[in-house]
C-alpha cells in the first residue's frame, strides 16, 4: 500500500516504522533502509517533527533515538498519512461520490490537473493489481462487488477505527437492527455492522440494481428490514438487489459453504494446528475454532493496507514466546515452513497464525509453558553473598524467563569452563573474546537493566523464526 503515497510520504512512513520498531538506529543504517540520502532524511525528519508534534526524537553523533511517550503508535502514524494523503483522500472521495465529473473533483481535492494525472495513474495502477477498477469521468468503482466491499471495509476501518467517527447516529442504529437480526453472535473482526454500511454506500456506484424496482419476490424468511425507515435514512430504494446483500450475509454467517480455495486454506491450518499440539505431545479436536471458521469464510482479498498488526502481533508474540529447546525449535521451524509454503501468501499467513493465537487458548498455554528458561551464571568476585543477593535480585526483576544462579570459582580455568555450560556469564571479570560474557558493576544500573533485556530478548528470537520477517 506503500504505492498509494508519494516517495517523500512513502520514505517518512518508513522512517517511523522503523524507529518504532528498533527504538534507535544510526542515521546512515536509517537512510538505507529507506532509500535516501543522508541530507534528504535529515530533511524528513525535520518535517515530520513540525507535523507532528508529538513524535519526539533526540540525535547524538550519527545516531537517532525514538523517545516513547504515550501518543506515538502504529496506529497513530498511520492515521496521519491515511490524512494527509492525497492518493487516500481520491480514494475516499471517490467511494463517497461516485459518478464524480473530473473537473468537481480537482476543485474539491485541490488538485493541480497535472497533479490530479498523476495521483490518478498510480491510483489506477494499484487498484488493478487487487482486481478493482476505476472509470474515466464520471468516475466510479466498478469490478466484483463483494471483493470491493471488502477492500474498502478494511480502508475505512484503517483510518476509522471507532465506528462514531464515520457513520452518523441515525444510520448506525438503523444498521444495528440489520446486524442483529443476522446472527445472536458474530465475531467483532468480521467488522461487520461496517461492512453492510459500506456496501450500501457502494451500492450507489452500480445505479442499475438501484433501479430495478421490479416485482420480484424477496425472501424475507431470514432476514426482515423496515424497508420505509431504511430508505428514508440512506436515501436510496430498498430493491432486491439490496435486500440479498443481507440474505448472503445471513447466508454466509449461519450456513457458510467454503470455496475450493478456501476449503484448502482450512485444511492446511487445521493440519498446523494438529501438529503443533502433536509437538507439545498434547491431544487436540479436529475442528478450529468457530470464529476462525468464520473468519476464513469472509476472507476476500486484502486483510490489512497500511497498517499490518496481524504480523507485527505474530511476530511479537513468538518474540517473547519462543525460546523453546532445540528438538520443539526444530519441528516448529518444518511445521511452519510447510504451511507457509501452502498457503503460498505472506499477508495470509500472518492472518491465518494471528487467528489461531488469539482464539486458541489453549495452544496459547502450550507455547508458555513449553518455554525454557535461559540459564544466566552470576560471578562476581565479591563473595558467594553477594552473588547470591544479585541473582536473588535478577530473578525478581526478570521473571519466570530466565534463571540466574549464584556461581563460586577457585580459579580462572574453571571460571573458563564454567561459562560453557551456561546460555550467558554476568561477571566483573573480563573474559576477553568470550560471546557468552556480560560484563557488570558490584551492582546493575539502569542502563545496564535495559541492556540486559534488549540482549536477552533478541537472544529468544530463534534462528527458525527469522524464517517469517
Amino acid at each position: 500500500m506503500h504505492t498509494l503515497l508519494s516517495k517523500k510520504e512513502s520514505a517518512q512512513l518508513i522512517i517511523l516504522e522503523v524507529l518504532l520498531e528498533k527504538q534507535k538506529i544510526s542515521l546512515d543504517d536509517l537512510a538505507k533502509v529507506s532509500l535516501i540520502s543522508k541530507q534528504t532524511l535529515c530533511n524528513y525528519l525535520d518535517e515530520l517533527l513540525i507535523k507532528l508534534p508529538f513524535l519526539q526524537i533526540k540525535k547524538k553523533n550519527n545516531e537517532i533515538r525514538l523517545l516513547k511517550n504515550t501518543i506515538i503508535s502504529y496506529p497513530v502514524i498511520y492515521s496521519y498519512f491515511y490524512t494527509c494523503s492525497d492518493h487516500f483522500a481520491f480514494l475516499e472521495y471517490l467511494f463517497f461520490h461516485p459518478f464524480t465529473q473530473t473537473n468537481k473533483l480537482i476543485d474539491q481535492l485541490h488538485l493541480n490537473p497535472s497533479k490530479y494525472r498523476r495521483i490518478k495513474k498510480q491510483t489506477i495502477c494499484f487498484l488493478e493489481k487487487e482486481n478493482i477498477f476505476l472509470s474515466n469521468s464520471p468516475l466510479y468503482f466498478h469490478g466484483d462487488f463483494y471483493h470491493l466491499a471488502h477492500f474498502f471495509t478494511t480502508f475505512l476501518y484503517e483510518k476509522y477505527p471507532s465506528l462514531t467517527s464515520l457513520i452518523p447516529a441515525r444510520e448506525r442504529k438503523v444498521i444495528k437492527e440489520i446486524t442483529d437480526s443476522l446472527s445472536k453472535q458474530i465475531p467483532e473482526e468480521l467488522h461487520i455492522e461496517l461492512y453492510i454500511w459500506v456496501m450500501i454506500k457502494l451500492s450507489m456506484h452500480y445505479p442499475r440494481c438501484l433501479t430495478d424496482l421490479s416485482n420480484q419476490e424477496m425472501d424475507c424468511s431470514k432476514i426482515l428490514v423496515n424497508q420505509k425507515r431504511f430508505e428514508q435514512t440512506f436515501k436510496i430504494p430498498y430493491t432486491v438487489f439490496i435486500h440479498n446483500l443481507f440474505v448472503r450475509c445471513y447466508t454466509d454467517l449461519n450456513q457458510p459453504i467454503l470455496p475450493t480455495e478456501k476449503r484448502e486454506f482450512k485444511k492446511e491450518l487445521l493440519h498446523l494446528r494438529k501438529k503443533m499440539y502433536q509437538i507439545f505431545q498434547a491431544q487436540s479436536d479436529s475442528f478450529l475454532p468457530h470464529t476462525v471458521d468464520l473468519i476464513i469464510h469472509f476472507l476476500n482479498g486484502r486483510t490489512d493496507l497500511l497498517n499490518s498488526f496481524k504480523k507485527r502481533f505474530v511476530l511479537d508474540f513468538f518474540m517473547q514466546n519462543g525460546c523453546f529447546c532445540s528438538s520443539i525449535s526444530e519441528q516448529l521451524k518444518q511445521a511452519f515452513l510447510i504451511f507457509k509454503n501452502k498457503i503460498a501468501n505472506d499477508d495470509l499467513f500472518f492472518e491465518l497464525i494471528y487467528y489461531l493465537i488469539v482464539h486458541d487458548t489453549t495452544l496459547v498455554q502450550l507455547f508458555i509453558q513449553h518455554q525454557q528458561a535461559k540459564r544466566i551464571a552470576v560471578a562476581c568476585t565479591f563473595g558467594n553473598p553477594h552473588n547470591l543477593m544479585l541473582a536473588g535480585y535478577l530473578n525478581q526483576w526478570f521473571g519466570s524467563r530466565f534463571s540466574f544462579e549464584a556461581i563460586t570459582f577457585d580459579n580462572m580455568v574453571n571460571l573458563e569452563r564454567q561459562v560453557e555450560t551456561y546460555d550467558f556469564f554476568l561477571t566483573n571479570l573480563a573474559i576477553v573474546n568470550h560471546p557468552k560474557c556480560i560484563s557488570c558493576d558490584s551492582f546493575l544500573n539502569n542502563h545496564d537493566l535495559n541492556y540486559l533485556v534488549h540482549l536477552f530478548s533478541h537472544s529468544i528470537f530463534q534462528d527458525w523464526l527469522k524464517e517469517f520477517r
